[in-house]
């Protein structure tokens, strides 16, 4: 209010197009001129949002990532909410994580930016630790409300005590009915969509694969089909197992479309609302389902991470997370970090209102600490570990990363052309570590082989006097059949 009072602008960031719909309506109940900027709308609404905000027309832009692009004639506040959020880093070309570029961007115009998160990155935890930024404390919920009370369910214990393979866990299935009959609403988070995310043989063992990926199929039942999550390729069910042609393909494993038909079976009378990249494919189409639940169109909300941030429903008193430590197998130096930062921030949709909240947390590893700290409201202790971590093993915040990734048709070709570069890499380490090249944990991704190597520099700046030393020594030599793409700060490691 200040800034714009003042007769400048502000550009309000968030990570995802399905958080813009609530927030743009609760800015609009304050301020008058208003844009919102994503990629959800047509060229030609965005080329007249773009017009106006170049105008002086409005005095507050609310959008995605690209909106950081926005003509503003004078600047005067930039806020980037969920800071932690992967979302904010582009992975194509041009490749930049928003948030970086907006502290940057501020630092040129001289104006403020402000980050916001309840489980902020490393990176802005090292800064703030550091002193480089100043550090603004939120001590209570917005309507007082206490912090959800957590019950952590040893899913191990509960397959023995059910005598079978279980997936919903007794305590989240009965605190659902209890809602039910409350009259309030519950989130159950699963982040994995479709029926089933593997379909195997039973005679001889074959995992159906994407022809074009090294990536499983996932079956959706309800359009009859498998498709790649990777490539979009997708067809219908075989009958018969393409390798030994026997009729004994199986579904394995829970998705949210699956999760959402059981609920409904196990909890007689729970109206369920499901979202996740499928339901939200038409436009505006998560708009439209969160809008529906907020006005009381279902009991339960069943989703992917589109349901774990930044969303407020004061109905909301029950939160459940379903395989919740599925992400910490993923190899990625970051995997326990956004495992606690999902888990924290999708128990904090619980208790938001008068009433208090809970939150049911289902995982096999129960004492893994990044599940431990989170259910348990202890973020220092979980940071601490984590940054010591890091500094012992020298990744981020306590060193810069480049990635270099190689991909083409030819498999032999790919090889020849990173191994070359990798000599390269080599000769100008000066310090650095050098990590490959070698195949990328997803080796053959939309139809192209891939190898990668990761650069480990001491600093930011040591990172890119690396870049400079490499231009020094003549480049790497560009290979017309393989593409090579060089990403500094990665958040895609595999």
């Amino acid at each position: 209010a200040q800034v714009i009072a003042a007769g400048r602008q502000v550009l309000f960031l968030l990570p995802e197009i399905a958080l813009t719909p609530q927030l743009a309506a609760r800015v609009r109940n304050r301020f008058e001129r208003v844009a919102v900027l994503h990629s959800g709308f047509t060229d030609g609404e965005r080329a007249e949002q773009w017009r106006r905000v170049a105008a002086g027309e409005i005095d507050l832009v609310v959008g995605t990532r690209s909106a950081l692009f926005a003509p503003f004639p004078a600047p005067g506040l930039i806020i980037v909410d969920e800071e932690h959020e992967q979302s904010y880093k582009q992975e194509s070309v041009p490749r930049y994580h928003a948030r970086d570029l907006a502290i940057v961007y501020a630092g040129q115009l001289g104006i403020p930016v402000l980050l916001g998160s309840a489980t902020p990155s490393m990176e802005s935890i090292h800064n703030a630790r550091q002193g480089r930024y100043q550090v603004l404390s939120l001590k209570n919920r917005p309507l007082g409300g206490k912090l959800p009370a957590p019950i952590l369910v040893d899913m191990r214990e509960e397959c023995h005590a059910q005598r079978r393979s279980a997936t919903i866990c007794r305590e989240l299935l009965t605190r659902l009915k209890q809602v039910k009959d409350a009259g309030e609403q519950a989130i159950v988070l699963l982040n994995r969509r479709g029926w089933s995310p593997v379909i195997s043989c039973q005679s001889c063992g074959t995992t159906l694969t994407c022809k074009y990926c090294d990536i499983s199929l996932t079956y959706h039942r309800a359009a009859a089909k498998v498709k790649c999550h990777y490539c979009g390729n997708e067809g219908p069910l075989p009958r018969v197992c393409p390798s030994c042609s026997q009729a004994t393909l199986s579904t394995f494993g829970l998705g949210t479309e699956q999760l959402a038909t059981q609920l409904v079976a196990d909890v007689p009378g729970l109206t369920v609302l499901r979202v996740d990249a499928d339901t939200v494919a038409e436009r505006q189409g998560h708009a439209k389902l969160f809008q529906a639940f907020g006005n009381g169109a279902a009991d339960c909300l069943v989703g992917t991470q589109m349901v774990a941030k930044g969303l407020d429903f004061p109905r909301v008193t029950l939160v459940g997370i379903v395989a919740a430590d599925r992400g910490l197998s993923l190899p990625d130096f970051r995997a326990a970090e956004r495992t606690f930062q999902l888990v924290a921030q999708v128990a904090g949709r619980a208790g938001r209102g008068e009433r208090p909240g809970t939150v049911v947390v289902q995982a096999f590893d129960t004492e893994a600490p990044a599940l431990r700290c989170a259910v348990d409201h202890r973020p220092k202790t979980f940071v601490d570990a984590e940054l010591a971590l890091r500094q012992q093993y020298g990744y981020p915040p306590y060193a810069g990363l480049i990635r270099f990734m190689w991909h083409g048709e030819s498999a032999a070709k790919v090889q020849l052309v990173a191994t070359a570069h990798g000599q390269v890499l080599n000769e100008v380490a000066q310090g650095c570590v050098v990590l490959g090249p070698n195949p990328a944990a997803v080796a053959f991704l939309k139809n192209q082989h891939r190898w990668h190597a990761l650069i480990k520099a001491g600093s930011r700046g040591a990172a890119q006097a690396f870049l400079d030393r490499i231009d020094a020594a003549g480049g790497l030599k560009r290979h017309a059949a393989v593409h090579m793409a060089v990403d500094v700060d990665p958040y895609q490691t595999s």
